[in-house]
């Protein structure tokens, strides 16, 4: 990005920033955000699924270009049996299941959990609509169910699963959209960020700044 296109970048990821994190992201406003995409190297993720993905991916896609995560999403075909038929390297294995199109049984999703383990070192993701116990499997499980109560819209609508491919209904889509993109594959895909937490207060100034507000906390001769 040259010198002369940083403040216009910078404004327009400022603007959008009401659009992207609105207690429940509105699908046109998403798709009608102008952001500069990733400059970085897009990374390479699977995504084992039997049921759609598509729309998500298009809602997660400005919270990828705000974050500057590339990403090469490479999908399989809907497969109930999770065959994980022509499986190549990847930087992360994403499960995206319908969980009622699968047998009832744990031990079945452990075992092609296990059967992916073996092809794969990458970390492996697991989004399902039903809740799913992963005990000492190495997988991380997203909840889908809890990010969309804490929210306030449904998780499933069956009204819209022939016509779209899938059950998910689409307030959840928004949302888990930017769960995706802004906690999930971060989390997986980057590296740790370190920080350093400073507390100023009665050190800086006297008064907490957080309780006394800006205009209560005093810079007092001891301060100085």
């Amino acid at each position: 990005m040259s010198d002369a296109t940083a403040p216009e970048h910078s404004l327009r990821r400022m603007a959008a920033q009401e659009t992207l994190f609105a207690s429940r992201p509105s699908r046109l406003e998403l798709l009608g955000l102008s952001l500069d995409r990733p400059s970085g190297p897009a990374r390479r993720i699977n995504i084992w699924r039997n049921h759609a993905i598509e729309t998500l991916l298009t809602l997660a896609q400005p919270y990828l270009d705000w974050a500057d995560l590339a990403l090469d999403p490479w999908l399989s075909g809907y497969d109930d049996s999770l065959s994980f038929a022509e499986h190549a390297p990847a930087e992360l294995e994403l499960l995206w299941l319908d969980g009622s199109r699968l047998p009832a049984e744990a031990e079945w999703l452990a075992g092609r959990i296990a059967a992916l383990r073996a092809m794969s070192r990458a970390p492996i993701l697991l989004l399902s609509t039903l809740p799913s116990v992963a005990a000492g499997i190495d997988v991380q499980v997203a909840d889908l169910a809890g990010v969309c109560e804490t929210a306030g819209v449904p998780l499933l609508d069956m009204r819209l699963a022939k016509m779209a491919g899938s059950p998910l209904s689409a307030a959840a889509q928004s949302v888990l959209a930017r769960e995706l993109a802004c906690r999930w594959l971060p989390a997986l895909l980057l590296p740790p960020v370190k920080a350093v937490a400073v507390d100023l207060d009665h050190t800086l100034y006297a008064g907490v700044l957080g309780e006394d507000g800006a205009d209560g906390v005093l810079l007092t001769l001891g301060h100085e």
